[in-house]
């Protein structure tokens, strides 16, 4: 109720995806006001990398500890291929882990790096030299996180859900996030059978036009040019 209140005030909403304005349509079809798509602005790419780089080959997740991103899920898959033997010398690294209440569920603890939240710096670095991208959300409004590593032409592996396949189109391996074997099955595509760069990049700078244009967008908009 809260919401609708708030929605009749506007004489135009703004959403950063296609998804969150079907979204609004369908949760609030009362609103019936002008609702409008500007991609969330692009990200700041100057940030300076970590010299601080993993010397191995590993799997990414970042938002371990905020339950909508789905890394419990992630964590209990890929455990259970390093029981089975299916990941050899590949190692995981966890981000945004505040306690040690992942490392308790998993087996093969060693396999596991678990971090607190990381500098910016080293978060780049992360995204950069990592092997695979794996980000299971249960829920996105646009979908920063797969277009950061796939700025350095990462292979991502994400869930097949919400303004997932808007964002990130054909240049990705897509999951369904509740199924493990699901998960299991597209993360050792992704290690075997990398997207090809060219195609990961074309796709983001696709993304990154459209989100130069919309911010010029919306600028005008605020000043009601």
């Amino acid at each position: 109720v809260q919401y609708i209140e708030a929605f009749r005030t506007f004489d135009k909403c703004i959403v950063d995806s296609e998804h969150t304005k079907y979204a609004v349509s369908n949760y609030f079809q009362e609103y019936g006001g002008k609702i409008e798509v500007c991609y969330s602005p692009a990200k700041e790419s100057d940030i300076k990398q970590s010299s601080d780089v993993i010397k191995c080959r590993y799997i990414l997740i970042i938002s371990a500890d905020r339950w909508l991103k789905n890394s419990y899920r992630a964590l209990c898959a890929l455990d259970d291929m390093y029981e089975r033997n299916l990941l050899g010398d590949i190692k995981v690294v966890v981000v945004g882990v505040q306690d040690n209440n992942f490392s308790k569920v998993v087996k093969n603890r060693s396999n596991f790096q678990f971090k607190n939240y990381v500098t910016a710096e080293e978060l780049e670095a992360l995204y950069k030299n990592c092997s695979v991208f794996l980000y299971p959300t249960l829920n996105e409004g646009f979908g920063y996180p797969p277009l950061e590593a796939m700025k350095y032409g990462r292979t991502c592996v994400v869930s097949a859900v919400c303004s997932l396949p808007e964002i990130c189109g054909e240049a990705v391996y897509y999951i369904n996030p509740y199924d493990l074997g699901e998960m299991q099955t597209r993360i050792l595509e992704a290690l075997e059978n990398p997207i090809s760069e060219d195609v990961i990049l074309l796709q983001r700078n696709k993304i990154l036009h459209r989100q130069n244009l919309d911010l010029e967008k919306l600028c005008e908009i605020i000043v009601d040019k």
